[in-house]
């Protein structure tokens, strides 16, 4: 993984951010190069744990890592967001959905950390 995608995730899971609040409008930036990138879980997916929303963000980033410029489009995206428009949830994530099923194996998502 590049330096750039790093740095990204690492903002991505500092300060206790799931994900943007114009998470399809980040869709949209990258799905355009990327048709196949994870959807975001909004609307039918809304009852997905924060840890199943985070690991998907930490994938859309993860499936653009070597397109470096998508990769600094997305960064800007993401790091103009204020603190604000971001859904955030305290560490460590649940893995429970709405209904109570566990939808993420725990700690999956630390398989997207840089290394």
């Amino acid at each position: 993984m590049n330096d750039q995608a790093k740095a990204l995730i690492e903002f991505v899971i500092s300060e206790d951010r799931v994900h943007p609040k114009r998470w399809h409008q980040f869709y949209k930036i990258i799905s355009k190069q990327y048709p196949d990138a994870p959807r975001p879980l909004v609307l039918g997916g809304a009852t997905a744990s924060d840890m199943a929303k985070r690991v998907v963000l930490l994938t859309q980033i993860h499936k653009i890592r070597s397109d470096r410029d998508l990769l600094r489009r997305a960064d800007k995206f993401l790091r103009g967001e204020p603190l604000s428009a971001w859904y955030r949830a305290h560490d460590p994530l649940s893995n429970k959905g709405s209904y109570g099923d566990e939808d993420v194996p725990p700690l999956m998502y630390l398989l997207f950390l840089p290394k």
